[in-house]
């Protein structure tokens, strides 16, 4: 009999040490059950997604694979330009079945220059432009300026048109910049080539500028003032 209330006293013990030993694994089981997992670093995700600062260097070894290409283009090589002289850049050149473009990052020797084609310079830089070419090329009659979407912000577009052979086809410079650097795009129509609509290479333009930003440098800081 007393040996019997003995055996069942501790059972009864080993039953509840039993169970409070089990109750952390309970509690651990339902916070991984209620949070789909082992919760996040959200410090290391977000150190995990901050980009190579944006160079030219880098630009130049990403240019093939620098986003993805609007349909009926194709990345046609790189130019470097530093060793000439002090402030020009590279340049990434592209064509399609109707036109050849050139895209330049570069920053004249100027400071601070700010993204989004807010910099103040950026149409004293497109005017600069568009006179080199004019004197440049004897064939060329400078068109329109008008501000367009670019670079996550804005810019300019001047047109222009080529006579050539008694044949005139239109050409287009863009500008704008990035932080850091002035962007320039020149596209020239090809010869006995169906324009194209002029909406469409401003969605190129467009498109090599958000790559450049996508795959450079840092994301915009939240709302907690943390990065992205």
């Amino acid at each position: 009999m007393f040996g019997y209330r003995r055996a069942l006293s501790r059972t009864r013990a080993s039953v509840l040490l039993l169970a409070l030993a089990t109750l952390p694994l309970l509690a651990a089981g339902c916070t991984a059950a209620t949070s789909d997992g082992p919760r996040e670093d959200p410090k290391a995700k977000r150190a995990a997604v901050i980009r190579p600062p944006l160079t030219l260097d880098g630009v130049l070894a990403t240019s093939e694979a620098l986003g993805t290409l609007p349909l009926g283009w194709w990345a046609d090589g790189t130019s470097d330009f530093r060793g000439r002289q002090d402030g020009l850049g590279i340049a990434l050149q592209y064509k399609s079945e109707s036109a050849w473009a050139t895209l330049y990052l570069y920053d004249f020797g100027e400071r601070n220059i700010v993204g989004k084609g807010e910099d103040a310079r950026i149409e004293v830089v497109a005017k600069q432009a568009l006179r080199e070419i004019l004197s440049t090329y004897g064939n060329v009659k400078a068109g329109t300026l008008v501000v367009v979407p670019l670079c996550g912000g804005s810019g300019v577009r001047i047109s222009a048109h080529v006579e050539d052979a008694g044949d005139r086809r239109a050409s287009y410079l863009y500008q704008s910049s990035v932080p850091g650097f002035f962007v320039k795009a020149r596209i020239s129509i090809l010869p006995k080539a169906p324009s194209p609509v002029v909406e469409d290479l401003d969605a190129f333009v467009e498109s090599r500028c958000r790559a450049i930003l996508e795959q450079f440098g840092p994301r915009p800081k939240g709302r907690d003032g943390q990065l992205l």
